[in-house]
This record gives structure tokens, C-alpha cells and sequence, in this order.
């Protein structure tokens, strides 16, 4: 299945569904079976751990067998990019969700969920699934952000007073 917006993802597998959604591209794209092939994986672990990768070598030993060479070097690599990148722990994407409330205050579950999930390639019903404290964390950084937003109003009606204070005692107005 073609999909116009996966939130930044070329491709996305739903395990539970058994579907893979990729973002629309011409089929004889090169990237589109990298995408698929990758995606394919993910039925054999989530994220890109070692399940998802040692079944992206095999797919690349196999391509490499059928004469395949690029596609071959392509999930080789691809492999051997997320070797090289730390695996993101839930602690890890909670401070991805959290700073996301914080810069974006307007901004809503649902969006901080497609936000943090783009990093763990997973669908909405994954990601909750797995990281089941995604509510909690959002709430609470909503609250420590609203508290934010309380104080600095705050501080600035005191601010605003001790300067017409000071005014006042100078002469000026």
C-alpha cells in the first residue's frame, strides 16, 4: 500500500496487520524495494535490532545471489547505519515526547506520538503498545509546561510592579 504522509518515514510495517505502507514513489525507484525489502524485515523484530538485522543480511546475501549487487550493498549498509546508531531506549523517546511538548506547547498527543514514533519506526498502535507510558509523560510535561508558563506571568506582573515602584520613589511618570 502507497501512503501520501508517513510522518517523515519511507516506509512503515504494521505487524499486527501484516501491512507495509511506503511512501508514494514511482515503483521502478531503486529506493522503493529497499524500502520494502526493509520494511519485510521488520516482521522478524521491531525497531532495528538484531532480528531486523540479521534478516536484512540474509536479504542481502540473497540479492547478492540473484546478481542484485547495488540492492545487495544498499541493506548491507543500511544495516551497518543503524549498527553505528544507538537504539533508542523508552527513556529516550519519552525525552523526545517531552521536548517536543516543550518547544511545541499547542502541539497534541496524537502528533507528539507520530513525532516520537518516527524515530523508532513504528505504526501509532506499536508505539503505544510499546511504550505505554506516552500518555503519562505527555500529560505531565503539558503540566510542567503550563506551571512554566504560570510562573513567567508571574514574575513578570512583580517585575511590572517593582518598576512602577521604583518609578514612583524616583518622580518619574
Amino acid at each position: 500500500m502507497t501512503c501520501k504522509n508517513l510522518y517523515g518515514a519511507g516506509g512503515v510495517c504494521d505487524r499486527n496487520d501484516g501491512i507495509i505502507k511506503i511512501q508514494q514513489r514511482d515503483p521502478d525507484d531503486a529506493d522503493a524495494m529497499l524500502i520494502i525489502i526493509h520494511e519485510m524485515c521488520h516482521a522478524f523484530g521491531v525497531r532495528h535490532a538484531k532480528p531486523w538485522q540479521t534478516r536484512m543480511l540474509k536479504a542481502a546475501a540473497d540479492a547478492r545471489r540473484f546478481g542484485m549487487i547495488d540492492l545487495a550493498k544498499r541493506l548491507t549498509d543500511e544495516v551497518h547505519d543503524y549498527q553505528q546508531t544507538p537504539l533508542l531506549t523508552a527513556g529516550g523517546i519519552y525525552e523526545i515526547m517531552g521536548d517536543a511538548v516543550i518547544d511545541a506547547p499547542d502541539i497534541s498527543f496524537l502528533q507528539v506520538v507520530d513525532h516520537a514514533r518516527s524515530f523508532v519506526a513504528a505504526s501509532r498502535r506499536e508505539f503505544l503498545r510499546t511504550y505505554k507510558r506516552a500518555r503519562q509523560v505527555f500529560d505531565e510535561r503539558k503540566r510542567y509546561r503550563q506551571q512554566q508558563e504560570q510562573r513567567c506571568r508571574k514574575i513578570a506582573i512583580l517585575r511590572g510592579a517593582e518598576s512602577r515602584a521604583r518609578d514612583d520613589q524616583a518622580g518619574i511618570r
